[in-house]
């Protein structure tokens, strides 16, 4: 009786036919779930992209942070004062700012420098151990994604009176 040392190249070459197959039958299922992940993974930067906006807007509502007026154009005669570039808008003035422009533009570098997005996230350009970076590390939307954030607001005794924020992603925020 002859005894068998070893698999023949039929054998072979058919386990290999049947992993092949399986492994095509259930490769779109994986490029699915990984799609998905994806998607999520993209909701959830826009969520927390959306909430730090509103977190930035509701400071510098209630004046925990101030507003640096960064137009080239003089602000005159807002609530009586005057401001121009540099100026830091009061707490009031801003609100009314906000309201009468229908919102500001904010982009997600300011928030991220500003500590209201993603810490660890640091842009082309930054420095980083004494010298600049050759490009993004950890950053999960371009520099340049813009946010639009508007005052939602009632009048009372002809006041403006903040009754929540809304945040919009405007543009800029695929990768």
């Amino acid at each position: 009786m002859k005894s068998k040392n070893g698999f023949t190249l039929i054998e072979i070459l058919a386990v290999l036919s049947v992993l092949a197959l399986v492994a095509i039958l259930i490769m779109p299922a994986f490029l699915s779930a990984f799609s998905g992940a994806r998607s999520t993974l993209r909701k959830f930067d826009k969520d927390a992209l959306i909430d730090a906006g509103r977190m930035y807007l509701t400071d510098l509502d209630t004046g925990d942070k101030e507003y640096i007026y960064d137009e080239n154009v003089a602000l005159n005669d807002l609530n009586g004062h005057n401001y121009k570039k540099g100026d830091r808008l009061t707490m009031y003035d801003f609100r009314t700012y906000v309201i009468r422009r229908d919102g500001i533009d904010v982009n997600a570098k300011t928030l991220v420098n500003e500590g209201y997005y993603d810490k660890r996230c640091k842009y082309k350009g930054e420095i980083v151990d004494g010298k600049p970076l050759e490009k993004d590390q950890n950053c999960h939307v371009p520099e340049n994604c813009t946010l639009h954030l508007k005052i939602d607001y009632d009048m009372d005794n002809g006041y403006y009176v903040t009754k929540g924020y809304t945040v919009e992603i405007k543009s800029g925020c695929e990768k």
